[in-house]
């Protein structure tokens, strides 16, 4: 598989009003068919929502439909952690503590051969992975 896995920085980019110009571009040249998301995204944006029911109900509702929406976009493009994935994630964090979240989007992009997309470069270049920033 050859393609990008965007990060959950730049999914969530996509819902705001002042959006970066040079992300929604950068994401808008992209075919869909080679974009990818993990599970693990879909659980960062539902923390968020879960999160913002606390406080404010309407706004939580309208980030559930904007979340049902992303869910629907990337069917049979989102990727599960399987047993390979975990095992590559072992592996590279074997020799430091890194983010599990971030880690296991990592160990994902290495198992399928992908280009990670995200705002949080440093994260991903130091394990030799293509990433490439779509704010610059």
């Amino acid at each position: 598989m050859s393609g990008f896995l965007i990060d959950t920085n730049v999914v969530s980019e996509t819902r705001k009003r002042n959006a970066s110009p040079a992300a929604m571009d950068y994401l808008s040249r992209l075919e869909s068919e080679h974009t990818y998301i993990s599970v693990l995204t879909l659980g960062e944006l539902r923390r968020g929502v879960v999160a913002k029911q606390a406080t404010d109900k309407i706004m939580a509702a309208e980030f559930q439909s904007w979340l049902d929406d992303i869910e629907r976009e990337y069917v049979g493009r989102t990727l599960t952690i399987t047993a390979e994935i975990a095992h590559r994630w072992g592996e590279i964090t074997s020799d430091r503590t890194r983010p599990v979240v971030d880690s296991l989007i990592a160990a994902t992009a290495i198992v399928h051969g992908l280009t990670v997309v995200t705002r949080n470069v440093r994260d991903y270049q130091t394990l030799g992975i293509p990433v490439i920033n779509p704010w610059n």
